[in-house]
């Protein structure tokens, strides 16, 4: 039959403690991940992702090791998230830069030198992130760095800035691998400070090439 007002209400009532209960459980799931991603990254910066364990994250994060791994199956994905974090929000900035006008091929430059800067404060995990990534090859998200590059060629095309007889995507996948390489290069070679430079040089040479101008 027809509710009555009675159970209508004790059914909304319900509902409303459901719905509730479910919105703080999605909080206190993004504040466990939030806490784990952070303890990550300090570790990672302070001893290096080799010498860090889940162990170790867990209990900096205080969680159980069991609790790390309904959120991560291995300690590479959590290096991973925490780079994605950094690609999404350069995704919002070069999309800004490039929808008010700014010269696609400054934005380049400032995106080498964001990336440098970036490896150089999380030198521990560049490395076993950018092995993984070989080692495992993805189709790019629209944060990758291949896709960020082939969005700023795309548009210094489209401005004149470079050459249009060649599409954007493959200059893009050839410069993202030089990027990926020389980053690599640099996190078992290089000195501090000097990966800025390195990379400034490698989007020159990819850009202009060796002949006398």
């Amino acid at each position: 039959g027809v509710p009555s007002q009675r159970q209508y209400i004790i059914d909304y009532g319900m509902i409303m403690y459901y719905s509730q209960y479910m919105a703080t459980q999605a909080q206190r799931r993004q504040d466990t991940r939030r806490r784990i991603l952070a303890a990550a990254g300090k570790l990672f910066r302070a001893r290096g992702f080799d010498k860090t364990s889940v162990d170790q994250i867990a209990a900096a994060a205080n969680v159980a090791k069991g609790t790390f791994f309904q959120y991560f199956q291995a300690k590479i994905e959590v290096a991973a998230a925490l780079a994605s974090a950094v690609q999404e929000r350069e995704l919002e900035r070069i999309h800004d830069q490039l929808a008010a006008g700014g010269s696609p091929l400054t934005v380049g430059r400032e995106l080498m030198r964001s990336t440098a800067d970036w490896a150089e404060r999380n030198r521990g995990i560049a490395g076993p992130l950018l092995l993984h990534g070989l080692a495992k090859p993805r189709d790019p998200t629209p944060s990758s760095l291949r896709a960020l590059l082939e969005s700023i060629l795309a548009a210094a095309q489209k401005k004149g800035e470079i050459r249009t007889d060649l599409p954007a995507a493959p200059i893009s996948e050839l410069l993202a691998g030089n990027v990926a390489l020389t980053v690599l290069h640099w996190t078992a070679h290089g000195k501090r400070g000097q990966l800025a430079e390195w990379l400034a040089f490698a989007w020159k040479l990819h850009l202009e090439g060796a002949l006398p101008r």
